[in-house]
Protein backbone atom coordinates (compact mmCIF):
# COMPACT_ATOMS: atom_id res chain seq x y z
CA UNK A 1 0.00 0.00 0.00
CA UNK A 2 1.02 3.93 -0.86
CA UNK A 3 1.73 5.57 2.35
CA UNK A 4 -0.89 7.14 4.11
CA UNK A 5 -1.43 10.72 3.01
CA UNK A 6 -3.37 13.53 4.59
CA UNK A 7 -5.52 16.27 3.26
CA UNK A 8 -3.63 18.42 0.95
CA UNK A 9 -4.09 21.34 2.00
CA UNK A 10 -2.59 20.51 5.41
CA UNK A 11 0.08 19.11 3.64
CA UNK A 12 1.07 21.48 0.62
CA UNK A 13 0.53 25.08 0.05
CA UNK A 14 -2.03 26.10 -1.84
CA UNK A 15 -1.52 27.01 -5.62
CA UNK A 16 -1.56 30.08 -6.96
CA UNK A 17 -4.42 28.77 -9.80
CA UNK A 18 -6.61 28.32 -7.28
CA UNK A 19 -5.98 31.69 -5.25
CA UNK A 20 -6.79 33.51 -8.89
CA UNK A 21 -10.57 32.51 -8.98
CA UNK A 22 -10.32 34.07 -5.20
CA UNK A 23 -8.97 37.78 -6.67
CA UNK A 24 -11.97 37.81 -9.32
CA UNK A 25 -14.42 38.97 -5.99
CA UNK A 26 -11.73 42.20 -5.70
CA UNK A 27 -11.54 43.45 -9.18
CA UNK A 28 -13.05 46.77 -8.57
CA UNK A 29 -10.98 47.90 -5.94
CA UNK A 30 -7.18 48.83 -6.49
CA UNK A 31 -5.79 46.34 -4.47
CA UNK A 32 -7.76 43.66 -6.11
CA UNK A 33 -6.61 44.97 -9.50
CA UNK A 34 -3.27 44.38 -8.30
CA UNK A 35 -3.98 41.10 -6.95
CA UNK A 36 -5.34 39.83 -9.83
CA UNK A 37 -2.59 41.11 -11.94
CA UNK A 38 -0.06 39.99 -9.73
CA UNK A 39 -1.41 36.62 -9.81
CA UNK A 40 -1.13 36.50 -13.75
CA UNK A 41 2.21 37.13 -13.45
CA UNK A 42 2.99 34.63 -10.96
CA UNK A 43 1.03 31.95 -12.92
CA UNK A 44 1.80 33.15 -16.47
CA UNK A 45 -2.24 32.28 -16.74
CA UNK A 46 -3.50 35.77 -18.70
CA UNK A 47 0.43 37.15 -19.04
CA UNK A 48 3.72 35.96 -19.75
CA UNK A 49 5.30 34.55 -16.42
CA UNK A 50 6.90 37.62 -14.36
CA UNK A 51 7.45 37.17 -10.60
CA UNK A 52 9.80 40.49 -10.06
CA UNK A 53 6.35 42.11 -11.81
CA UNK A 54 3.93 39.74 -9.43
CA UNK A 55 6.52 40.44 -6.45
CA UNK A 56 5.82 44.30 -7.18
CA UNK A 57 1.99 43.89 -7.66
CA UNK A 58 2.07 41.50 -4.18
CA UNK A 59 3.57 44.21 -2.01
CA UNK A 60 1.46 47.02 -3.81
CA UNK A 61 -1.70 45.17 -3.10
CA UNK A 62 -0.12 44.00 0.53
CA UNK A 63 0.41 47.63 1.81
CA UNK A 64 -3.57 48.20 0.83
CA UNK A 65 -4.00 45.40 3.32
CA UNK A 66 -4.97 42.65 0.79
CA UNK A 67 -3.97 39.99 3.05
CA UNK A 68 -4.57 37.80 0.22
CA UNK A 69 -1.30 39.39 -1.22
CA UNK A 70 0.22 38.74 2.08
CA UNK A 71 -0.05 35.37 1.76
CA UNK A 72 0.88 35.03 -1.60
CA UNK A 73 4.61 37.19 -0.69
CA UNK A 74 4.85 34.57 2.30
CA UNK A 75 4.56 31.28 0.18
CA UNK A 76 6.90 33.15 -2.48
CA UNK A 77 9.66 33.28 0.19
CA UNK A 78 8.73 30.41 1.99
CA UNK A 79 9.24 28.24 -1.18
CA UNK A 80 11.87 30.59 -2.83
CA UNK A 81 9.31 30.45 -6.05
CA UNK A 82 12.04 32.47 -8.65
CA UNK A 83 13.00 34.80 -5.46
CA UNK A 84 15.81 34.11 -3.13
CA UNK A 85 14.28 31.93 -0.04
CA UNK A 86 13.62 34.31 3.22
CA UNK A 87 12.09 32.12 6.28
CA UNK A 88 11.97 35.10 8.47
CA UNK A 89 10.08 37.64 5.52
CA UNK A 90 7.58 34.64 4.55
CA UNK A 91 6.66 34.68 8.84
CA UNK A 92 6.61 38.30 8.81
CA UNK A 93 4.02 38.64 5.89
CA UNK A 94 1.77 35.52 7.63
CA UNK A 95 1.80 37.55 10.55
CA UNK A 96 0.65 40.70 8.83
CA UNK A 97 -1.96 38.45 7.52
CA UNK A 98 -3.21 36.95 10.63
CA UNK A 99 -2.79 40.77 12.36
CA UNK A 100 -5.75 41.93 10.10
CA UNK A 101 -7.90 39.44 10.88
CA UNK A 102 -7.25 36.51 8.18
CA UNK A 103 -7.24 33.29 9.81
CA UNK A 104 -5.23 32.01 6.54
CA UNK A 105 -2.22 33.44 8.13
CA UNK A 106 -2.17 31.92 11.17
CA UNK A 107 -2.67 28.58 9.12
CA UNK A 108 0.47 29.18 6.96
CA UNK A 109 2.59 29.90 9.95
CA UNK A 110 1.38 26.34 11.30
CA UNK A 111 2.35 24.76 7.79
CA UNK A 112 5.52 26.17 7.74
CA UNK A 113 6.50 25.27 11.27
CA UNK A 114 5.60 21.63 10.78
CA UNK A 115 7.00 20.96 7.16
CA UNK A 116 10.05 23.14 7.60
CA UNK A 117 12.18 20.27 5.91
CA UNK A 118 15.38 22.20 8.25
CA UNK A 119 15.35 21.39 11.68
CA UNK A 120 16.53 24.81 12.74
CA UNK A 121 12.75 26.17 11.32
CA UNK A 122 10.96 23.28 12.41
CA UNK A 123 8.80 23.62 15.48
CA UNK A 124 6.18 21.42 16.36
CA UNK A 125 4.97 23.16 19.13
CA UNK A 126 5.08 26.48 17.57
CA UNK A 127 3.12 24.99 14.72
CA UNK A 128 0.49 23.43 16.78
CA UNK A 129 0.36 26.80 18.31
CA UNK A 130 -0.55 28.86 15.05
CA UNK A 131 -2.97 26.37 14.18
CA UNK A 132 -5.10 26.85 16.95
CA UNK A 133 -4.83 30.77 16.57
CA UNK A 134 -6.07 29.76 13.39
CA UNK A 135 -9.05 27.46 14.24
CA UNK A 136 -10.07 30.04 16.63
CA UNK A 137 -10.32 32.36 13.88
CA UNK A 138 -12.85 29.84 11.84
CA UNK A 139 -10.54 28.01 9.95
CA UNK A 140 -11.57 24.56 9.75
CA UNK A 141 -8.35 23.07 7.80
CA UNK A 142 -6.81 24.47 11.39
CA UNK A 143 -9.31 22.16 13.42
CA UNK A 144 -8.10 19.47 11.25
CA UNK A 145 -4.54 20.01 11.23
CA UNK A 146 -4.93 20.21 15.26
CA UNK A 147 -6.52 16.55 15.13
CA UNK A 148 -4.15 15.37 12.78
CA UNK A 149 -1.23 16.37 15.90
CA UNK A 150 -3.43 15.29 18.99
CA UNK A 151 -3.95 11.96 16.99
CA UNK A 152 -0.04 11.41 16.17
CA UNK A 153 1.46 13.15 19.30
CA UNK A 154 3.18 15.67 17.49
CA UNK A 155 3.63 19.17 18.91
CA UNK A 156 1.55 18.18 21.47
CA UNK A 157 0.99 15.06 24.00
CA UNK A 158 -0.49 12.16 21.90
CA UNK A 159 -4.54 11.78 22.60
CA UNK A 160 -6.66 10.25 20.24
CA UNK A 161 -10.03 11.55 22.47
CA UNK A 162 -8.68 15.15 21.42
CA UNK A 163 -8.05 14.26 17.90
CA UNK A 164 -11.47 12.64 17.51
CA UNK A 165 -13.15 15.71 18.93
CA UNK A 166 -11.10 17.87 16.09
CA UNK A 167 -12.36 15.28 13.80
CA UNK A 168 -15.85 15.36 14.28
CA UNK A 169 -15.54 19.42 13.89
CA UNK A 170 -13.93 19.12 11.00
CA UNK A 171 -16.05 16.44 9.96
CA UNK A 172 -16.98 18.08 6.42
CA UNK A 173 -13.14 17.23 5.36
CA UNK A 174 -11.93 14.28 3.40
CA UNK A 175 -8.88 14.19 6.13
CA UNK A 176 -11.35 14.19 9.15
CA UNK A 177 -13.61 11.55 7.64
CA UNK A 178 -10.57 8.92 7.00
CA UNK A 179 -9.19 9.46 10.35
CA UNK A 180 -12.73 9.23 11.81
CA UNK A 181 -12.96 5.45 9.88
CA UNK A 182 -9.49 4.84 11.75
CA UNK A 183 -10.57 5.43 15.02
CA UNK A 184 -13.60 3.57 15.17
CA UNK A 185 -12.02 0.95 13.16
CA UNK A 186 -8.84 0.85 15.41
CA UNK A 187 -11.12 1.83 19.01
CA UNK A 188 -8.31 4.82 19.43
CA UNK A 189 -10.33 7.62 21.54
CA UNK A 190 -13.59 5.63 20.70
CA UNK A 191 -15.36 2.39 21.34
CA UNK A 192 -14.12 0.20 18.18
CA UNK A 193 -17.30 -0.04 15.74
CA UNK A 194 -16.47 -1.64 12.37
CA UNK A 195 -19.86 -0.14 10.60
CA UNK A 196 -19.21 3.44 11.74
CA UNK A 197 -15.40 2.75 10.64
CA UNK A 198 -16.44 1.92 7.12
CA UNK A 199 -19.35 5.01 6.64
CA UNK A 200 -16.66 7.28 7.62
CA UNK A 201 -14.20 5.86 5.26
CA UNK A 202 -16.20 5.10 2.41
CA UNK A 203 -17.19 9.01 2.68
CA UNK A 204 -13.66 10.06 2.53
CA UNK A 205 -13.10 7.97 -0.42
CA UNK A 206 -16.29 9.39 -1.93
CA UNK A 207 -14.19 12.62 -1.47
CA UNK A 208 -11.16 11.13 -3.36
CA UNK A 209 -9.09 10.14 -0.45
CA UNK A 210 -7.56 7.06 -1.84
CA UNK A 211 -5.89 6.04 1.15
CA UNK A 212 -9.35 5.20 2.59
CA UNK A 213 -9.35 2.60 -0.37
CA UNK A 214 -6.72 0.47 1.08
CA UNK A 215 -8.34 0.69 4.62
CA UNK A 216 -11.05 -0.52 3.52
CA UNK A 217 -9.37 -3.58 1.84
CA UNK A 218 -7.28 -4.39 4.85
CA UNK A 219 -9.15 -7.00 6.41
CA UNK A 220 -8.34 -6.37 10.04
CA UNK A 221 -7.28 -2.55 11.34
CA UNK A 222 -3.53 -2.82 12.47
CA UNK A 223 -5.12 -2.65 16.16
CA UNK A 224 -6.28 -6.56 16.35
CA UNK A 225 -3.10 -8.24 17.30
CA UNK A 226 -4.10 -9.37 20.89
CA UNK A 227 -1.81 -12.03 21.38
CA UNK A 228 1.02 -9.09 20.48
CA UNK A 229 -0.29 -7.22 23.13
CA UNK A 230 -0.74 -9.79 25.95
CA UNK A 231 3.09 -10.32 25.25
CA UNK A 232 4.44 -7.41 24.70
CA UNK A 233 3.15 -6.64 29.06
CA UNK A 234 4.82 -9.89 29.99
CA UNK A 235 7.88 -8.70 28.53
CA UNK A 236 7.43 -4.92 29.36
CA UNK A 237 6.98 -6.46 33.11
CA UNK A 238 10.35 -8.66 32.80
CA UNK A 239 12.07 -5.59 31.85
CA UNK A 240 10.51 -3.97 34.80
CA UNK A 241 12.43 -6.50 36.84
CA UNK A 242 16.02 -5.64 35.53
CA UNK A 243 15.75 -1.90 35.63
CA UNK A 244 14.29 -1.78 38.65
CA UNK A 245 16.11 1.14 40.47
CA UNK A 246 13.03 3.75 40.30
CA UNK A 247 13.57 6.84 42.81
CA UNK A 248 16.78 6.05 44.30
CA UNK A 249 20.05 7.99 43.49
CA UNK A 250 22.55 5.60 41.71
CA UNK A 251 26.11 6.95 41.92
CA UNK A 252 27.90 6.38 38.32
CA UNK A 253 31.43 6.46 39.18
CA UNK A 254 33.13 3.97 38.13
CA UNK A 255 34.61 3.11 34.35
CA UNK A 256 33.38 -0.03 32.05
CA UNK A 257 35.53 -1.30 29.23
CA UNK A 258 33.20 -1.06 26.22
CA UNK A 259 34.63 -4.20 24.90
CA UNK A 260 32.43 -6.03 27.64
CA UNK A 261 29.48 -5.52 25.98
CA UNK A 262 30.36 -7.10 23.08
CA UNK A 263 29.01 -10.55 22.15
CA UNK A 264 25.61 -11.58 20.78
CA UNK A 265 21.74 -10.62 22.40
CA UNK A 266 18.47 -11.48 21.60
CA UNK A 267 15.20 -10.75 22.08
CA UNK A 268 12.00 -8.87 21.02
CA UNK A 269 11.46 -5.13 19.00
CA UNK A 270 7.56 -4.44 19.93
CA UNK A 271 5.99 -1.79 17.69
CA UNK A 272 3.32 0.43 18.99
CA UNK A 273 0.54 2.29 17.89
CA UNK A 274 1.04 6.08 18.25
CA UNK A 275 0.00 5.96 21.67
CA UNK A 276 2.51 3.86 22.66
CA UNK A 277 -0.03 1.85 24.51
CA UNK A 278 -1.45 -1.02 22.09
CA UNK A 279 1.16 -3.30 20.50
CA UNK A 280 0.70 -3.81 16.35
CA UNK A 281 3.46 -6.36 15.96
CA UNK A 282 6.51 -8.17 18.21
CA UNK A 283 9.06 -9.48 16.12
CA UNK A 284 12.27 -11.11 17.52
CA UNK A 285 15.44 -9.05 17.04
CA UNK A 286 19.66 -10.39 17.56
CA UNK A 287 22.38 -7.69 17.60
CA UNK A 288 25.73 -8.54 17.32
CA UNK A 289 27.86 -5.97 18.54
CA UNK A 290 31.27 -5.31 19.00
CA UNK A 291 34.03 -2.60 20.40
CA UNK A 292 37.25 -2.02 18.58
CA UNK A 293 40.87 -0.69 21.09
CA UNK A 294 39.12 2.98 20.77
CA UNK A 295 36.21 2.07 22.40
CA UNK A 296 33.82 2.71 18.72
CA UNK A 297 30.70 0.08 18.69
CA UNK A 298 29.92 -1.19 15.54
CA UNK A 299 27.40 -4.51 14.80
CA UNK A 300 24.50 -6.01 12.77
CA UNK A 301 20.91 -5.21 14.11
CA UNK A 302 19.20 -8.59 12.82
CA UNK A 303 15.47 -9.03 12.76
CA UNK A 304 13.27 -12.41 12.22
CA UNK A 305 11.57 -10.74 8.79
CA UNK A 306 14.98 -10.69 7.06
CA UNK A 307 15.95 -7.45 8.21
CA UNK A 308 19.61 -6.85 8.28
CA UNK A 309 21.12 -3.50 9.34
CA UNK A 310 24.64 -2.15 10.07
CA UNK A 311 24.75 -0.34 13.39
CA UNK A 312 27.24 2.51 14.65
CA UNK A 313 26.86 3.25 18.61
CA UNK A 314 28.66 4.56 21.15
CA UNK A 315 28.63 3.77 25.12
CA UNK A 316 28.43 5.69 28.24
CA UNK A 317 27.94 4.29 31.48
CA UNK A 318 23.98 3.36 31.56
CA UNK A 319 23.51 3.85 27.96
CA UNK A 320 24.02 2.61 24.44
CA UNK A 321 23.72 5.60 22.24
CA UNK A 322 22.94 4.51 18.32
CA UNK A 323 23.97 7.08 15.87
CA UNK A 324 21.06 7.96 12.70
CA UNK A 325 20.71 4.65 11.31
CA UNK A 326 18.76 4.29 7.87
CA UNK A 327 15.75 1.84 8.43
CA UNK A 328 13.25 0.37 6.02
CA UNK A 329 10.32 -1.32 7.25
CA UNK A 330 6.54 -2.54 6.15
CA UNK A 331 3.64 -1.49 8.29
CA UNK A 332 -0.25 -2.13 7.72
CA UNK A 333 -0.24 1.10 5.94
CA UNK A 334 2.58 0.37 3.54
CA UNK A 335 2.19 -3.91 3.06
CA UNK A 336 4.11 -4.19 -0.35
CA UNK A 337 6.99 -0.92 -0.06
CA UNK A 338 8.91 -0.16 3.07
CA UNK A 339 9.03 2.90 3.78
CA UNK A 340 12.34 4.86 5.03
CA UNK A 341 12.57 5.87 8.46
CA UNK A 342 15.78 7.25 10.73
CA UNK A 343 16.95 6.30 14.38
CA UNK A 344 16.52 9.67 15.27
CA UNK A 345 16.80 8.95 19.60
CA UNK A 346 17.91 6.08 19.61
CA UNK A 347 19.32 5.80 23.71
CA UNK A 348 18.99 2.22 25.40
CA UNK A 349 19.34 1.50 28.95
CA UNK A 350 22.20 -1.01 29.91
CA UNK A 351 22.11 -2.90 33.17
CA UNK A 352 23.98 -6.28 34.84
CA UNK A 353 21.41 -8.28 37.37
CA UNK A 354 22.55 -11.74 38.15
CA UNK A 355 25.53 -11.26 36.37
CA UNK A 356 22.97 -10.89 33.48
CA UNK A 357 23.01 -8.07 30.39
CA UNK A 358 20.35 -6.46 29.77
CA UNK A 359 19.74 -3.86 26.88
CA UNK A 360 16.29 -2.02 26.71
CA UNK A 361 14.31 1.02 25.50
CA UNK A 362 12.44 3.23 23.64
CA UNK A 363 13.88 3.90 20.16
CA UNK A 364 11.80 7.02 18.27
CA UNK A 365 12.15 6.81 14.75
CA UNK A 366 11.64 10.22 12.44
CA UNK A 367 10.44 9.45 8.49
CA UNK A 368 12.07 12.11 5.92
CA UNK A 369 8.81 11.08 3.43
CA UNK A 370 6.49 12.43 6.19
CA UNK A 371 9.08 15.20 7.51
CA UNK A 372 7.62 14.03 11.23
CA UNK A 373 8.30 11.55 13.79
CA UNK A 374 6.79 7.98 13.77
CA UNK A 375 5.60 5.24 16.19
CA UNK A 376 7.71 4.15 18.81
CA UNK A 377 9.70 1.17 18.99
CA UNK A 378 10.39 -1.27 22.15
CA UNK A 379 13.64 -3.39 22.36
CA UNK A 380 14.52 -5.94 25.03
CA UNK A 381 17.35 -7.99 24.67
CA UNK A 382 19.74 -10.06 26.78
CA UNK A 383 23.16 -11.16 25.96
CA UNK A 384 23.47 -14.73 25.17
CA UNK A 385 26.97 -15.34 24.17
CA UNK A 386 29.91 -14.87 25.29
CA UNK A 387 29.32 -15.82 28.62
CA UNK A 388 28.69 -12.54 30.66
CA UNK A 389 31.86 -11.00 32.22
CA UNK A 390 31.19 -10.80 36.03
CA UNK A 391 30.18 -6.77 37.09
CA UNK A 392 29.49 -5.22 40.32
CA UNK A 393 30.22 -1.86 41.40
CA UNK A 394 33.53 -2.51 42.64
CA UNK A 395 34.86 -4.01 39.14
CA UNK A 396 33.54 -1.45 36.55
CA UNK A 397 36.06 0.24 34.06
CA UNK A 398 35.31 3.40 32.08
CA UNK A 399 32.98 3.46 29.58
CA UNK A 400 33.54 6.53 28.01
CA UNK A 401 35.83 9.22 28.19
CA UNK A 402 34.31 12.13 27.42
CA UNK A 403 34.28 15.03 29.43
CA UNK A 404 30.99 16.00 31.44
CA UNK A 405 29.56 19.20 32.09
CA UNK A 406 29.49 19.16 35.72
CA UNK A 407 26.59 21.89 35.51
CA UNK A 408 24.45 19.61 33.23
CA UNK A 409 21.01 18.10 34.40
CA UNK A 410 18.89 16.41 31.95
CA UNK A 411 15.74 14.55 31.89
CA UNK A 412 14.59 11.81 29.22
CA UNK A 413 12.63 10.93 27.62
CA UNK A 414 10.51 14.11 27.32
CA UNK A 415 7.69 13.37 26.21
CA UNK A 416 7.68 10.52 28.67
CA UNK A 417 5.42 7.28 29.43
CA UNK A 418 5.83 6.34 32.88
CA UNK A 419 9.53 7.14 34.08
CA UNK A 420 11.80 9.89 33.65
CA UNK A 421 15.63 9.47 33.64
CA UNK A 422 17.27 12.35 35.54
CA UNK A 423 21.09 12.74 34.96
CA UNK A 424 23.35 15.08 36.74
CA UNK A 425 26.95 15.53 38.23
CA UNK A 426 27.78 17.70 41.16
CA UNK A 427 31.37 19.02 41.32
CA UNK A 428 31.41 18.98 45.11
CA UNK A 429 29.34 17.40 47.84
CA UNK A 430 25.59 18.78 48.48
CA UNK A 431 22.35 18.42 49.54
CA UNK A 432 20.17 16.79 46.49
CA UNK A 433 16.09 17.56 46.08
CA UNK A 434 14.16 16.47 43.63
CA UNK A 435 10.10 16.75 42.55
CA UNK A 436 7.90 16.58 40.13
CA UNK A 437 5.07 19.46 40.35
CA UNK A 438 1.51 20.36 37.88
CA UNK A 439 2.20 23.73 36.43
CA UNK A 440 0.15 25.47 38.89
CA UNK A 441 2.20 23.95 41.93
CA UNK A 442 0.60 20.76 42.89
CA UNK A 443 3.25 18.48 44.11
CA UNK A 444 2.81 15.02 42.57
CA UNK A 445 6.46 13.43 43.20
CA UNK A 446 9.17 14.25 45.73
CA UNK A 447 12.51 12.97 46.66
CA UNK A 448 13.57 14.33 50.77
CA UNK A 449 17.02 16.21 50.30
CA UNK A 450 19.27 13.85 50.44
CA UNK A 451 23.34 14.61 50.61
CA UNK A 452 25.23 13.42 48.38
CA UNK A 453 28.80 13.38 47.79
CA UNK A 454 30.93 14.15 44.31
CA UNK A 455 30.68 12.58 41.31
CA UNK A 456 27.79 11.86 38.56
CA UNK A 457 24.53 10.37 39.11
CA UNK A 458 21.34 8.87 37.57
CA UNK A 459 17.82 9.02 39.27
CA UNK A 460 15.12 7.40 37.46
CA UNK A 461 11.66 9.31 38.75
CA UNK A 462 8.79 6.55 38.74
CA UNK A 463 5.80 9.15 40.46
CA UNK A 464 3.62 6.72 42.98
CA UNK A 465 0.21 8.31 40.89
CA UNK A 466 -0.40 7.27 37.35
CA UNK A 467 -0.32 10.61 35.54
CA UNK A 468 -2.79 12.35 33.24
CA UNK A 469 -1.29 13.45 29.77
CA UNK A 470 0.15 16.57 29.82
CA UNK A 471 3.25 19.34 30.78
CA UNK A 472 4.52 18.71 34.45
CA UNK A 473 7.77 20.06 36.59
CA UNK A 474 10.70 18.44 37.54
CA UNK A 475 12.32 20.65 39.68
CA UNK A 476 16.11 19.53 40.63
CA UNK A 477 17.80 21.21 43.74
CA UNK A 478 21.44 20.96 44.32
CA UNK A 479 22.12 23.07 48.03
CA UNK A 480 20.97 26.49 47.47
CA UNK A 481 21.06 25.92 43.51
CA UNK A 482 18.10 24.85 41.46
CA UNK A 483 16.62 23.79 37.66
CA UNK A 484 13.54 23.69 36.62
CA UNK A 485 12.85 21.37 33.40
CA UNK A 486 9.16 21.13 31.88
CA UNK A 487 8.47 17.59 30.89
CA UNK A 488 5.59 15.74 28.94
CA UNK A 489 3.65 12.83 30.11
CA UNK A 490 2.63 11.12 27.06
Amino acid sequence: MTRVRVKTSFLCLFTFGAILLNAQNNKNNTSGNQYLQAQQYATGIGAARDISKAVELYTGSAAENNTQAMIALGLLYQQGIQVKMDIPLAVDWFTKAAKQGDPQGWYQLGLLYKDARDKETRNFQKAYRYFRQAATAGSNDAVYALGYMHYKGIGVPQNYSEAVARFNKAANLPGSMYYLGLCYRNGYGVQKNETIARQWLQKALDHKFLAARQELDAPLPENSNQAAITEAQNIRQNVRRHFNTYNQYRKINHNVEAALIEGTYKGSIIRYDWSGQFALSITPLELEIKADSTGKITGTWKEADSLVLPLNASLTSDNLVFQKMDYLKKDHYNQRKPLKYQFETATLDWVVQNNQLYISGTVQMFSPRRNEPEKPLFVSLQKTSPPHQSLNNTTLNSITKQPLLKDAVHAYPNPFEDIINLHFTLAAPAKVHTSVSTIDGKVLYEHPAEPLSEGRYRLQVKPAQTLTPGIYLLTFRANEQTKVIKVIKK
